[in-house]
């Protein structure tokens, strides 16, 4: 199962920098609280967004233990998966990047792994 959450960056007042940093807090608060409730539903355990954000000082990037293992999950891309061609081969739309000049939109991907065959139809849609 791969998940997409999508925002408009256009109404959001702000500078362009900071309209994609809170696009992008917003939604990977967002899409992981989702995803865990999903794991608590269909069990495994989701791939995830980007970095781990559990933990403001990393332990596991000093050398040190992960203070959170059970909570941990690893991105998609840490697994070689190019995220930006799965969503666009999946969704029909480029993940948006800043490069001096913010997107309309940002968009942020996770995978769930599920054993038995996964229908949208079975999927309740809860505001998160």
């Amino acid at each position: 199962m791969v998940l997409v959450f999508r925002l408009d960056l256009d109404q959001f007042g702000y500078k362009d920098f900071v309209r994609v940093r809170v696009g992008n807090v917003v939604l990977k608060f967002r899409i992981e609280k989702f995803m865990r409730e999903l794991e608590g539903r269909y069990g495994g355990k989701f791939l995830s967004t980007g970095a781990c954000r559990l933990c403001r000082e990393c332990g596991a990037k000093l050398g040190k233990d992960c203070k959170h293992p059970s909570k941990m999950r690893y991105a998609l891309e840490a697994l070689g998966i190019d995220c930006n061609a799965l969503v666009e081969k999946a969704f029909g739309f480029p993940l948006g990047w800043y490069d001096g000049k913010a997107p309309s939109y940002t968009a942020v991907v996770c995978a769930l792994p599920v054993k038995e065959k996964f229908s949208l139809e079975n999927l309740f849609i809860a505001p998160v």
